[in-house]
């Protein structure tokens, strides 16, 4: 494991990450149990303060991550790539062959055609290609991975686009979140004791 130190937090990274990461810190059911994620939670109890970092395609299998990555996914106007991204996870799991074209065909007109609700953003020779895979000829099998290079750069505009704004976001909320609870403790320290003096009836 590697680990670099800052004033304010410790960003660890496990093996084989990529560069841009998100905080555990925010989402700790990310962390599973193995030799290397054990140390990383006794490290994570022994530091308060730190913050624990793992790639996009770590982050994607925790549920809270996913609905808050869509919400900002949402909020840039580019959420049509997670729910394709979603939508095609789906559809190579489908084991019956008119079944998938069916949803080839949906997934097509919805993602990949020119004028589809949710176009996403990919290369004129893949959108083409896509194309030819579900209506040339109609009725052949259609494989399961014949959204895979759409899938690719789809998931590569996430990753190297998206989500390092997403990072950048949630740091910047976790550093401000601490920066105010910082302040209100030294503001209830600060507080004089207030003196309450009772006076005793009259017999």
């Amino acid at each position: 494991l590697r680990s670099s130190h800052t004033s304010n937090h410790t960003a660890i990274l496990p093996p084989h990450t990529h560069t841009h990461l998100t905080s555990i810190a925010l989402y700790p059911s990310a962390i599973t149990m193995s030799s290397a994620t054990i140390a990383l939670r006794r490290r994570s109890r022994s530091a308060p303060a730190s913050v624990v970092f793992f790639d996009l395609e770590t982050m994607l299998g925790v549920p809270r991550f996913r609905k808050d990555f869509t919400s900002f996914l949402r909020s840039q106007h580019c959420e049509e790539n997670m729910l394709f991204w979603d939508h095609v996870q789906q559809y190579k799991k489908i084991k019956s062959s008119s079944d998938r074209i069916v949803q080839a065909i949906t997934i097509y007109q919805t993602y990949i055609s020119d004028g589809g609700s949710r176009q996403v953003n990919i290369s004129d020779e893949t959108r083409q290609s896509i194309g030819g895979s579900v209506y040339v000829p109609f009725r052949s099998i259609v494989s399961r991975d014949m959204f895979k290079r759409a899938e690719e750069e789809v998931f590569h505009n996430m990753k190297f686009h998206s989500y390092p704004m997403f990072c950048s976001q949630q740091q910047k909320q976790l550093l401000q979140t601490k920066r105010t609870r910082s302040a209100s403790d030294t503001a209830a320290r600060a507080k004089p004791i207030e003196t309450i003096t009772t006076t005793r009836p009259q017999m």
